[in-house]
């Protein structure tokens, strides 16, 4: 599996210094050693699933979700094509999906992760097939 770990790091740091709290007290609060949230932080590290959860009560956020997002280095790309492609299903503008089905092509090619390799697809396989089938119908 593949992780923007450095991404991810940077972000909990971001959120952890909106609330003002240090490195420090959320190693206490947690009861985790200082070096290892130093380590996540740092993009040094796969944090464990219970470290999450543990960070997304004393961070007000869900932290398990956000580490999910840095899966994969493009996954805001992913997302931004995946929004469009909605968008435009929304307002049944079934003609204008060559371009997703493009970005979705280009970003299957650079995609190591098996679970988004194959969400792609799908995606891709479902935007072709649907100008075809409307106008069967």
């Amino acid at each position: 599996m593949t992780y923007n770990l450095k991404g991810f790091g940077e972000k909990l740091s971001s959120i952890r210094k909106k609330l003002n709290y240090t490195q420090n007290y959320i190693s206490r609060e947690l009861g985790i050693h200082p070096d290892t949230l130093r380590k996540i932080e740092g993009g040094k590290v796969i944090p464990k699933i219970e470290t999450l959860d543990n960070l997304s009560s004393v961070l007000k956020a869900d932290i398990t979700a956000l580490f999910l997002e840095y899966r994969i280095d493009d996954y805001s790309y992913f997302n931004d094509v995946k929004g469009s492609l909605e968008a435009k299903l929304d307002r049944f503008d079934y003609q204008s999906l060559s371009s997703e089905i493009k970005m979705l092509n280009k970003l299957s090619a650079v995609i190591k992760n098996p679970y988004y390799k194959k969400l792609i697809k799908q995606l891709t396989l479902f935007a072709t097939a649907i100008p075809f089938l409307k106008s069967k119908i």
